[in-house]
């Protein structure tokens, strides 16, 4: 096929239960200039058959063998690309119909570099699925306008989120020598390659819409194993290298350190109860040998954060303390969210992601929050998803005895603080500041109950 717009990269290794759902998704795109090269690691459990029986339905189909590895197969596949974008998709996630004839558009209207976009989470119950939309900025002035990144740090300041939610120039990437770590296994090579492509590009953009769909239930994605702290280490010292190599690290050592402590946070966060002892000395230990390593003035980091760089500081029984202390606070707050009362107010500090799932949750409970507040202040006097949103202290003015709920993963305890100050009880205030814990521990439990009860 001559004049390919999109080259869509899907990279494989032994998920026949996925793939068919996969690629369907990409081989029904309105855009009907593509191709769709899937790149296998020698799977061993019907993949391959099932790749060959969709190729007889559609010539678009390159299937090319190679070594498993993640890095490995991506770069195979952009190597023998020929389309103008590269789209990506991985095999256990689906794309919605639409998707690449929106995103090229804008894509080739603005003569873009990198297009995200924001997505949609899903898991599925037997034949329910569940799904989450997901915001990859909370700041809405990032979204659909042309963004210059050279000038403008917001794009770079996204960090390692969604990087399958739009497209990629080729030459681009080509020109840039971006490629993917081909290091073993199906762990964090999108770090050097989401980096790398953020901070290069000259001409991006953000979408609005949500077109990809993102699985979240799949076991043999877990990163529920503590070798794999050493994985990510590796994978950032191999952006570092990168960064010295092409003359970039003091440019960017700041938001590299950013980037690689928020990485440990979430990586942390989703370790299950009874790993997480194994895993607390590899993730104390990279991290200090880093901050040994280099000089970081740690201006980039939240307060969470640099707190806890501070315990790195100290000793692992502090670090162990800090962390522990962390998940404590967050199985109380989630205890008191389930025991939430339907009768009086509820106030959402947070009109974002987790502010929105918040809400999902408290319909499910038979409950409307009464409104969001929210410390934008360009969010002041508009509407969330058909709810009001104030600022904080017109808020509290108008609901002065309600429960108030913060949704934020990074500044909870300083917006704690901060209702505080404004009057609030102690006892009115609950905390939800892990996106993915909540949907794991209370919404999607909430939502199966829902479904047993009807």
């Amino acid at each position: 096929m001559n004049n390919i717009k999109v080259s869509v990269i899907i990279y494989v290794l032994n998920d026949v239960t996925h793939i068919e759902r996969c690629v369907r998704s990409v081989m029904s795109q309105s855009l009907r200039e593509l191709e769709i090269i899937i790149i296998d690691g020698k799977s061993t459990d019907g993949t391959a058959e099932m790749l060959k029986k969709l190729q007889e339905e559609d010539d678009r189909i390159r299937i090319i063998d190679s070594d498993a590895g993640v890095g490995l197969q991506f770069n195979t596949g952009l190597r023998a690309a020929t389309g103008e974008y590269i789209g990506i998709c991985e095999s256990d996630d689906y794309l919605l119909p639409d998707m690449y004839e929106r995103q090229y558009a804008v894509a080739n209207q603005y003569d873009l570099d990198v297009l995200r976009a924001d997505i949609r989470r899903f898991c599925e119950d037997g034949d329910r699925e569940y799904s989450f939309p997901f915001s990859i900025s909370a700041d809405r002035t990032i979204y659909d306008t042309l963004l210059y990144p050279q000038e403008d740090s917001r794009f770079l300041n996204l960090g390692v989120n969604c990087f399958w939610s739009g497209l990629y120039r080729r030459e681009f990437l080509l020109s840039k020598d971006i490629y993917m770590n081909e290091t073993k296994g199906a762990s964090y090579q999108d770090t050097s390659f989401s980096f790398l492509t953020q901070m290069y590009a000259e001409r991006a953009c953000v979408m609005s819409g949500a077109f990809y769909c993102y699985r979240m239930d799949n076991p043999n994605s877990s990163i529920n194993n503590p070798q794999k702290a050493a994985l990510l280490s590796m994978e950032f010292q191999l952006l570092k290298e990168k960064l010295k190599r092409r003359n970039l690290w003091e440019k960017y050592r700041e938001i590299y350190w950013k980037w690689r402590v928020s990485g440990y946070f979430w990586s942390y966060d989703n370790v299950s109860d009874e790993k997480k002892a194994e895993y607390l000395p590899a993730f104390y230990n990279n991290i200090r040998e880093e901050m040994e390593s280099e000089t970081y003035e740690e201006t980039e980091l939240s307060g969470k954060e640099r707190a806890l760089c501070d315990r790195v500081r100290s000793s692992l029984a502090e670090f162990g303390d800090f962390l522990g202390a962390v998940d404590s606070l967050r199985k109380q707050e989630e205890k008191k969210i389930k025991e939430i009362k339907t009768v009086g107010h509820t106030v959402i500090f947070g009109a974002g992601n987790l502010g929105l799932l918040v809400n999902g949750y408290l319909e499910y409970k038979g409950k409307r929050a009464a409104a969001y507040i929210d410390n934008a202040s360009w969010k002041w006097g508009t509407s969330f998803y058909d709810l009001p949103v104030f600022g904080p202290e017109e808020g509290v003015s108008k609901y002065p005895d309600a429960v108030y709920i913060i949704a934020n993963a990074a500044h909870g305890q300083e917006m704690k603080e901060q209702l505080k100050s404004l009057g609030v009880c102690d006892d009115k205030i609950i905390i939800c500041d892990n996106y993915d814990l909540f949907i794991a521990h209370i919404l999607v439990p909430a939502m199966k109950k829902g479904r047993s009860n009807d």
